[in-house]
């Protein structure tokens, strides 16, 4: 009789799932991490603006924008990322329940046999005990 490979792939699946969690807080960490530096750079941007407003605030403009921008993106960027990670775990719950609900069909499949099998197993033995009418 072949191995049955459900255990195997319900362990794979419980891997995946660990893998996907920690993926998610990896990401949510890097998307929380580029939000703090886009804020911190759209606050420069503002703290700049009121603390100098000479020529060197003129020539520091375009650097602090291109800085905010990049941090935006960054952040934008971050933010699909973890959005990318939620889903792939999404997906990973989803198949692990389905080899669960997959354990569980298998297993009142069998309970049910083996229930058939002690019925049939009984009305085999009561059948040899009582005498039959000529």
């Amino acid at each position: 009789m072949a191995r049955d490979p459900l255990p195997l792939m319900a362990r794979l699946r419980r891997l995946e799932v660990a893998s996907a969690q920690a993926a998610l807080a990896e990401a949510r960490l890097r998307e929380a991490d580029a939000t703090a530096r886009a804020a911190g750079a759209a606050a420069t941007l503002t703290a700049e603006q009121c603390d100098t407003l000479g020529a060197d605030y003129a020539a520091w403009l375009p650097r602090g924008i291109a800085a905010r921008d990049a941090a935006l993106r960054d952040a934008t960027h971050a933010e699909s990322r973890a959005a990318a990670a939620l889903a792939a775990l999404v997906g990973a719950r989803t198949a692990e329940r389905s080899v669960e609900r997959l354990a569980e069909t298998r297993a009142e499949a069998a309970r049910r046999d083996g229930l058939r099998r002690a019925a049939i197993r009984l009305e085999e033995a009561y059948s040899a005990s009582t005498p039959r009418r000529t």
